[in-house]
């Protein structure tokens, strides 16, 4: 079967998974041939999600599917770049007439804890934690994924029990299979991949203190938190934001909740948007939004290709969101409005998302930026105040 890859240039390598994370660097499987291959990337996450079909014999496929979840996955372009950067979170192989799903890996609690409101003589108290338990075995081949339960109100012992049964069910991924007698069909593993985005959905983050500082500073604590070590500690991307936040946080909410609402704050003295994302090996990237044109498209270029301001092409693997695109023949005779307002020109669009589809295929999606919104959230941040 020919590779798409060979046409674009584009490799895939799978690593250990998270048990191995800082020890081995060596590829457990190269892929160089494939049925299809799809990427998301987001100015507000970075690599989201890629999903990845490869045929393969028998054997492999059931290698993939007893070992494959949690595996690390790099996608390179044909310079060697890394363009996709995550870990497997979901399988499915087929094998002749069966269909077998393992995971999502994200699904799963091995170290957990539960909210209950004690009961006592009858009359029901304020909401309370059990202490963190975990699945050791669970934690060293996966990670540790937090997760709470709500029991509601109890007396003394039940929520430890829920607690524990809760660890039991969910400490490992699960695994269902589908029989279709009149199927026969060539073994085929298909990855549902995420970014390493969701290890900040693997831990929650919480803070007693009580005391003001910038915006910039809490979303460095919460990326320190990170309980796995995947999240980099290459800070030098993070762009100093001076706003003024509370560092309480004491309610149990996920790291990427927590850094969503910051988010949404924007830059807080100018009201610029910022944009957030977790790229190759974890290293994150916390900037203001461009305020120049790097993309550029011809609704009549039959090519549909895009270029740089010099007429560069940039293949479809390689656009990334968080940039502005502007459609110069779009509008024909309406005036072009300087770069300070180019937000309000209708040619100019702003990519929020980029879905990337081997080999050719490119969705783009942008939005104007609302200050409104953003306005709105440091009122509410703030307790009423801008």
């Amino acid at each position: 079967m020919e590779s798409l890859f060979r046409h674009t240039g584009i490799t895939i390598s799978f690593y250990d998974a998270w048990a191995a994370y800082l020890i081995s660097s060596d590829p457990v499987f190269r892929c160089e041939t494939y049925t299809s291959y799809t990427h998301e990337i987001s100015a507000s996450g970075g690599y989201l999600s890629a999903n990845i079909t490869i045929p393969m014999n028998a054997m492999d496929a059931e290698v993939w599917y007893d070992r494959g979840i949690g595996r690390r996955v790099k996608v390179f372009n044909h310079a060697g770049i890394c363009i996709w950067n995550g870990f497997v979170n979901e399988i499915s192989v087929t094998l002749g007439a069966s269909t077998l799903h393992v995971g999502p890996l994200s699904n799963i609690a091995n170290l957990v804890g539960a909210k209950y409101s004690p009961v006592l003589d009858g009359v029901a108290g304020s909401e309370m934690d059990t202490t963190l338990v975990q699945d050791y075995n669970s934690t060293s081949l996966y990670g540790k994924w937090e997760k709470w339960i709500s029991v509601g109100q109890a007396e003394e012992g039940v929520p430890e029990q829920v607690r524990d049964v809760f660890l039991a069910d969910m400490a490992y991924p699960d695994n269902s299979d589908e029989l279709s007698i009149y199927s026969a069909n060539t073994p085929t593993v298909t990855l549902a991949c995420v970014g390493n985005l969701y290890w900040l959905m693997a831990y929650t983050y919480n803070n007693i203190s009580e005391n003001l500082d910038t915006l910039s500073n809490k979303l460095l604590l919460v990326l320190d938190a990170d309980l796995n070590s995947v999240i980099s500690h290459d800070y030098s991307y993070i762009e100093e934001n001076n706003y003024l936040v509370s560092m309480y946080e004491m309610s149990n909410r996920f790291a990427w909740d927590v850094i969503k609402e910051l988010l949404s704050i924007g830059n807080g003295v100018d009201d610029t948007r910022m944009m957030f994302g977790v790229y190759e090996d974890g290293l994150v990237k916390y900037s203001r939004m461009p305020d120049v044109i790097e993309y550029y498209h011809y609704l009549g270029d039959r090519s549909r290709k895009i270029t740089t301001k010099d007429g560069a092409v940039v293949p479809p693997w390689e656009i990334v969101p968080g940039k502005w695109l502007q459609v110069p023949d779009f509008l024909l005779g309406t005036a072009m409005t300087s770069l300070h307002f180019m937000k309000d020109d209708k040619r100019n669009k702003f990519l929020e998302s980029v879905v990337y589809t081997s080999p050719n295929g490119l969705d783009l999606s942008g939005r104007r930026n609302d200050k409104l919104s953003q306005m709105l959230a440091k009122i509410a941040y703030s307790g009423g105040m801008l």
